[in-house]
């Protein structure tokens, strides 16, 4: 929030307001996100990871894990807790590491668009997290360098940016999401500034 009106925030040196959760982990120890790791789906998909955030805090022979992993063009695997993790280069990453990158690159550009160094944040997740996968997020916050104040569901985010300053009396609103792959739908109610 700028003088009292929410803004965005672009998150990729372009001027993009959306990072593709695409993670690179090329030879040398060298990291790309996003687009530039988007590209290197092509020329090197066995070094590249798509959407770690589907697979952040679930273990690794769950259910909900088996049509990803048929998906995935690197190996996938348990680390030292269970937890989904894959293989690329000889090397485990689980995904609180390869989340840790993306967020480290939104840290990077929002530092930059402010002038001054991030180092707290509000992470958003979406509302079907589990406590595990909240504590997963959590601890990709804090491998990216950051102090995470809370974590809010995303749903109840869209409605507080949506409600923020309107004054609204006593409405419900149905917020949404056709995110990739997820269909979540949640009724708030705001009264004011509150949820």
């Amino acid at each position: 929030v700028i003088d009292g009106v929410a803004r965005l925030l672009p998150l990729t040196q372009d001027g993009a307001f959306a990072l593709p959760s695409v993670v690179a982990l090329e030879e040398g120890d060298r990291v790309a996100v996003g687009v530039e790791a988007k590209a290197r789906l092509l020329v090197d998909p066995a070094r590249t990871v798509i959407a770690p955030k589907r697979l952040l805090g679930r273990r690794a022979g769950s259910t909900q894990i088996r049509p990803w992993a048929a998906r995935l063009p690197c190996s996938l695997l348990a680390d030292a807790n269970g937890d989904a993790a894959v293989a690329v280069g000889g090397a485990v990453y689980p995904m609180p590491e390869l989340v840790s990158h993306l967020l480290a690159a939104a840290k990077a550009s929002a530092s930059e668009h402010l002038g001054r160094e991030v180092q707290r944040a509000v992470l958003c997740a979406p509302a079907y997290f589990t406590h595990r996968q909240r504590r997963a997020l959590l601890r990709a916050g804090e491998l990216a360098g950051l102090e995470v104040l809370r974590i809010f569901n995303e749903p109840s985010a869209v409605a507080l940016a949506y409600g923020h300053g309107r004054g609204l009396a006593r409405k419900r609103v149905l917020v949404y999401d056709l995110g990739g792959g997820t269909f979540d739908a949640s009724v708030v109610q705001i009264t004011g500034n509150d949820l």
